[in-house]
């Protein structure tokens, strides 16, 4: 149980007795709250298209979504990119990383996020919406543990170095099966498809900001989250285009 509330603590501002967190054992219970974030996601994106036009109703999931997660993971966003961005030394940039203000890039980086997922879930059907927000919301999180398995920590000490210390292989082979279920559940076998898309470029982002920063931590962990989630909207926005398409042609013959 203590490890189920540092995962929510780590991934969520849902109420989970801060002091008594173990993050060490947070990553076995990451694909869960994925899915609880997940549901809550839908459940938003699919209520909003049900009472509003597309684009307006995209815009409040989106913002009911990042107020699950309080942001966390968007802070997270803006803090890697200020410090990768830069064109500096390693030192330089991990001194940025740590500093809590954001930069011109680290606003950018949120600003596209957020467009994306909001242009991303309008491009969508209400039911289809909603199920790509559930897939790529508990997908990226399902496969954070492989994402943080695969590149070394930045420091040996804090919440983040804990939290990969945790990341044993039955955590990342649990974590991914979660993820490719909840994309197959959601949409189908191009589900499936979208959430690997999003293990893609976790896994590629932890590679650049590992490179960045000498190894990842929290902020970085954030970044790969919703850079996973953003491939997993774009995947999923693409593929149903390319379906809607395959179907007209074959109406058509």
């Amino acid at each position: 149980m203590n490890g189920l509330l540092a995962a929510i603590g780590l991934l969520s501002r849902l109420p989970a007795g801060g002091a008594s967190w173990a993050p060490e054992r947070a990553a076995g219970w990451v694909p869960a709250v994925g899915l609880l974030i997940g549901g809550s996601a839908a459940g938003a994106t699919w209520a909003a298209h049900a009472l509003l036009p597309p684009l307006p109703a995209a815009a409040i999931a989106v913002a009911a979504w990042a107020a699950v997660t309080g942001g966390l993971h968007l802070d997270g966003t803006a803090d890697a990119a200020d410090a990768a961005l830069v064109a500096a030394p390693r030192e330089r940039r991990v001194a940025i990383l740590e500093d809590v203000h954001h930069g011109t890039y680290g606003v950018a980086a949120v600003v596209f996020v957020v467009i994306l997922k909001v242009s991303c879930l309008a491009s969508l059907p209400g039911g289809t919406a909603a199920g790509a927000a559930f897939a790529a919301a508990a997908g990226a999180r399902g496969w954070l543990p492989a994402a943080a398995r695969a590149f070394p920590p930045m420091r040996q000490t804090g919440m983040g170095a804990a939290f990969r210390a945790g990341c044993r292989w039955s955590a990342v082979l649990t974590g991914a099966a979660a993820a490719t279920a909840a994309g197959g559940a959601a949409l189908g076998w191009w589900g499936i498809a979208a959430s690997a898309a999003g293990a893609a470029a976790m896994l590629l982002a932890g590679w650049g900001l590992g490179r960045a920063f000498g190894g990842l931590n929290g902020d970085a962990y954030g970044a790969c989250i919703e850079l996973g989630e953003c491939a997993v909207l774009l995947a999923a926005a693409g593929l149903a285009g390319q379906l809607d398409a395959w179907t007209a042609w074959e109406a058509l013959r």
